[in-house]
């Protein structure tokens, strides 16, 4: 009997086992189908160096776990608590910054006399002025559903708003939510432009460096206006390659009512996207008509317009993708 008992008790604790692991198999089917390979995915989410103004190195790349992404919150261990209520997945975290092609190489002592390095020094502090800015990061954080996200955004949006010497920048709204904000640092003089930007289960950050608004340097507005661009450009992606909760469509002709900022961040090739955006700009502004023309490999250029949109260009080796300005 004693026997029996016991083996008894032994299947009945097995089928507790077997209905323990058949939930937490059922649960985690559940999951978003987008979890398991979640972190192969936000690698790719972020632009790349090719999509920022030339000189710009890759200067850090990570995978953000919840422990890096609750790095530099007010309390670390509680947001990791969060994220994980939150349903976070995990995230990425690439940062950029310009390096002058003048500056000299660290072992130029042995190759330039000391009057060279000088020259080439002040050429490279020129070339640092003159850039639309110095430094750049990009940040995606992935969610399991929107609700999450929507959670997460509004503590990270009180975060930066809780930053001393920050300000919120109105702008047009991007993605589902969105806040733009400018940092001034003091010493050494630089102004941080930060935007945040949330389309469905998927948070972006994208943050802007530069020495702007000095005497020699560029105004601050050429800093925000590629922060923003960039911005869009993160959208852009996002939109066509992220695990959304719902697909966003792609390629639809522009609304009649589209502004040509618009239509410069829906029709830029990605290869330095703000430059092209810029460019865009002051071109639509201009009586005579130009021809945006990209290359297979995604190079772009202005030049006559030798034909209409989706003919060749003048070398005939790219494709006309608009007619800017002459309006």
């Amino acid at each position: 009997m004693e026997r029996r008992a016991g083996r008894g008790l032994w299947f009945a604790a097995l089928g507790v086992c077997l209905a323990l692991s058949l939930m937490a198999c059922s649960s985690a089917v559940q999951r978003p189908f987008f979890v398991a390979e979640a972190g192969t995915m936000t690698k790719s989410l972020c632009f790349g160096v090719e999509s920022l103004p030339g000189g710009f190195e890759v200067i850090g790349k990570e995978i953000y776990d919840n422990a890096a992404a609750a790095r530099g919150t007010p309390d670390p261990a509680q947001r990791q608590r969060d994220y994980v209520a939150w349903g976070r997945v995990t995230g990425s975290f690439l940062q950029w910054a310009f390096e002058p092609p003048s500056a000299p190489a660290e072992n130029a002592d042995g190759t330039m006399s000391e009057a060279e390095i000088e020259a080439a020094l002040e050429r490279a502090r020129q070339e640092m002025l003159e850039t639309p800015f110095t430094g750049a990061t990009c940040r995606v954080d992935l969610y399991e559903t929107i609700e999450g996200a929507r959670q997460a955004f509004a503590a990270e949006a009180g975060d930066l708003l809780s930053q001393p010497s920050t300000a919120e920048i109105e702008r047009d709204l991007l993605g589902d939510e969105s806040l733009f904000l400018v940092r001034r640092y003091d010493a050494p003089p630089i102004s941080r432009f930060i935007l945040i930007v949330r389309l469905q289960n998927v948070i972006g950050q994208i943050t802007v460096s530069a020495p702007c608004d000095t005497p020699t340097g560029q105004p601050c507005a050429v800093a925000e206006d590629r922060t923003r661009s960039l911005g869009t450009l993160l959208l852009r992606r996002l939109a066509e390659s992220a695990p959304l909760s719902t697909p966003v469509s792609q390629g639809e002709p522009a609304a009649t009512d589209t502004t040509v900022r618009q239509e410069a961040e829906r029709l830029c090739p990605e290869r330095d996207y703000t430059g092209c955006v810029a460019a865009y700009l002051e071109h639509a502004q201009q009586p005579e008509p130009v021809a945006l023309c990209r290359t297979e490999y995604g190079q772009w250029f202005f030049e006559p317009p030798a034909g209409r949109v989706g003919e060749h260009c003048a070398d005939g080796e790219a494709s006309i993708i608009a007619i800017v300005g002459g309006q």
